[in-house]
């Protein structure tokens, strides 16, 4: 049996050598002192890893996150060879590419469970396919072949690039786990600070064939580089790779029983709580542009006010990982929906300027964007009690999130009054009322999860030796 917070499941110290424990290892003495493994938590080897994983991250996410710059252009540019098509349309481009960026983790999971020699591999592949899938859509002049080849297979490719990361991380930091996590999302804050200002200038000036066509670009330079760093701290022998091969068979049963976890209470609350803060900040990620035009900001305050607000999320990231190292998550989780329910009832609900919206987005960006850096401590806390894989965990995030996608924007397009954009009310003004008060309802709905969070964790940890499992309670 694999030890407690083990970052392999069903890898045994015959497969790889090694006691794989997350406080520390252990080589196998008999067989393998001459192989010499860097060290966790630090080294030239771990911050390169993790250089790579934040590289990538801004390569496959920050474009997405820059998606409100396509959404403005492609409904009101005259130049758009979708200006004739309906908000919801438009939305389903951007909507499809984040649902399958966080979907392909758990369609990639079993692939690279039972093929571990393949991933590098895959990784590679899916960049060059990502690649001519964005040159090819620049020839596409309908909505129908966008929402196939962006939304899919750009979204399917970048996802399945970034999902050995997530599997191999544990392997690298354990301590810092929260941190290095956050630091390795930051990426997409980052993508999603720089992007809109390369987007929005392309975009005016060449239009919408030649921008896909530099977004193709900038990952060839961008993730191309990062591949290179991204590798198992643990190696993967042929003989490992050809153990994992004849267990085939076995995958169904062993899948059934590592997704117990889906059962209990603590994973449930956590999936909510991810599903709701998502929804809540995608719908305002998708809209964040369009408010700005209605209020009458220019193109290059409203490409602004999107970059702060995902930079705001990088810095999010960074600050609530480094804190879910050292304090309860289930009480920043508390912090955020608090944060987010105030931020955007108050500041966007009665926002009419750029200073209150540049408020908003930072107040907002920071706690709603940055969710995902609280991951890794609630999945080592059941990945602990399951005695299973943390990244498995984290994969179930993704699809919550990935679910998050697709329904915070549509019904962020359900809820927009495109007809009442001239109102300026005051509260939710520009047709914007609907959508802000459901936005408010979300984030409420993380404060009263939080709280249910916490107590399913005190009863789940009730009885259980804390210092063996060398957890903060």
């Amino acid at each position: 049996m694999t030890p407690l917070g083990s970052t392999h499941d069903l890898v045994t110290k015959d497969d790889y050598k090694i006691d794989a424990d997350v406080g520390d290892e252990t080589v196998n003495d008999n067989e393998n002192r001459a192989q010499a493994l860097p060290p966790v938590d630090g080294g030239k080897a771990a911050w390169f890893f993790l250089a790579s994983c934040y590289l990538l991250e801004l390569m496959c996410f920050g474009p997405a996150f820059s998606w409100s710059v396509f959404q403005d252009y492609l409904q009101r540019s005259e130049h758009s060879p979708l200006r004739h098509e309906s908000t919801v349309t438009i939305s389903a481009i951007g909507t499809l590419l984040f649902s399958m960026l966080y979907f392909a983790p758990a369609i990639a999971r079993p692939f690279f469970w039972l093929h571990p020699d393949y991933a590098r591999l895959a990784m590679r592949v899916c960049l060059g396919v990502a690649i001519v899938a964005l040159i090819g859509a620049s020839f596409a002049t309908n909505a129908g072949t966008l929402v196939a080849v962006v939304g899919f297979i750009v979204g399917l490719a970048c996802g399945i690039m970034t999902t050995p990361y997530l599997l191999w991380l544990p392997q690298w930091f354990v301590r810092r786990r929260g941190f290095a996590m956050g630091v390795a999302f930051s990426g997409a804050g980052l993508g999603g600070l720089l992007f809109p200002f390369i987007f929005s200038a392309s975009l005016e000036n060449l239009g919408l064939a030649w921008t896909l066509r530099i977004w193709a670009l900038c990952l060839l330079v961008g993730a191309g580089p990062a591949l290179i760093g991204i590798r198992p701290r643990l190696p993967i022998t042929a003989r490992v790779a050809n153990k994992f091969k004849h267990r085939r068979a076995d995958y169904v049963k062993v899948m059934k029983k590592q997704f117990g976890y889906l059962l209990s209470t603590l994973w449930l609350f956590n999936a909510l709580l991810t599903l709701t803060a998502s929804a809540g900040y995608f719908a305002i990620s998708f809209y964040l542009g369009t408010y700005c035009s209605s209020l009458g900001l220019s193109s290059a305050a409203s490409t602004g006010a999107v970059s702060a607000f995902n930079a705001a999320s990088l810095l999010g990231e960074i600050t609530i990982g480094y804190l879910c190292d050292r304090f309860s998550y289930t009480k920043i989780m508390l912090g955020i929906g608090i944060t987010g329910t105030l931020a955007s009832l108050l500041l966007f609900g009665l926002a009419k300027n750029l200073a209150m919206v540049l408020l908003f987005t930072l107040i907002f960006g920071w706690a709603a964007g940055s969710f995902c850096a609280t991951w890794p401590a609630s999945a080592t806390d059941i990945a602990r009690l399951r005695n299973m894989q943390s990244a498995d965990v984290m994969i179930s995030y993704t699809i919550m999130r990935g679910i998050a996608a697709i329904v915070g924007p549509l019904v962020a397009a359900k809820l927009y009054r495109p007809d009442l954009k001239a109102d300026a009310a005051v509260f939710g003004s520009f047709g914007f009322r609907s959508l802000t008060i459901f936005v408010g309802i979300m984030m409420s709905l993380v404060a009263g999860l939080a709280v249910l969070a916490e107590f399913s964790r005190r009863m789940s940890f009730k009885g259980v030796d804390v210092k063996l499992l060398g957890e903060r309670l």
